[in-house]
Formats: C-alpha cells, structure tokens, sequence
C-alpha cells in the first residue's frame, strides 16, 4: 500500500513519469516508501528521472559495474621489483593510452583484421 506521504511526493512527478511509474511498480509488485518517493520527486525536478532510474529506486539496487583486478605477482613479470603501485599504474595507463591511439589509426586506415577482431571480440 502506498502512504499518504509517498503518495504525495509522487504526485510532483510528470504525468508521463507518473505512468512509467504505475507500469514499473506493476511489474515489480511494490510501492515505494517515503524516501524512495522523495528521491524519484528530486531525480524528476533535476530532468534525470528515467525508466532505469525509476526502477533501480524502486527495486533498491544498484547497477553492478564492471571492475578489473590485476594481481601484483603477475604483475612484477613485467615490472622492476622496486616499482610502487602508482609506478605501475602510470606506466599501464600511459600504455593504454598509446594502445588506444594505435588502434584508432588502424581503424582509420580500414584494416580488415583489425575490425574482424572487434566485431567479433576475439581476444
């Protein structure tokens, strides 16, 4: 059931919002609770309240994001063992860098292998 005070924290929302929201909290079987309605109210009032948004408030949770871990023991192969993390780091990004700018001088000049490789994500 829907409070007297979510339910009025809603009703700033846009009706266009107010539909995505009866679809969403229809699809999920909840009702959000006060806080959750008083954050939707601020992310429509800053022009941000979209689909996802309004269904992670909803459901409580967060988006998971891709994380990258490297290891220092397979790291120290290719680095000199008095080399700090930060050395290590600026080093890698520098390399990313230049990698990066390589890859989109073969894109450019249309190297056939090369974009066989990323259409097809083959590495």
């Amino acid at each position: 059931m829907l409070s007297l005070y979510a339910g009025r924290e809603l009703s700033y929302l846009q009706p266009g919002e107010q539909e995505m929201l009866l679809k969403a909290m229809e699809a999920y079987s909840v009702f959000p609770n006060l806080a959750r309605s008083a954050k939707m109210r601020k992310l429509s009032n800053e022009g941000r309240l979209n689909k996802t948004g309004m269904e992670l408030v909803l459901t409580g949770t967060k988006p998971q994001q891709a994380s990258i871990k490297l290891h220092r023991k397979k790291l120290n192969d290719y680095f000199p063992e008095n080399y700090s993390s930060k050395q290590i780091e600026k080093v890698i990004y520098e390399l990313l860098r230049q990698w990066s700018l390589e890859i989109k001088e073969r894109s450019r000049a249309d190297c056939p292998l090369l974009l066989f490789v990323f259409r097809k994500r083959i590495w």
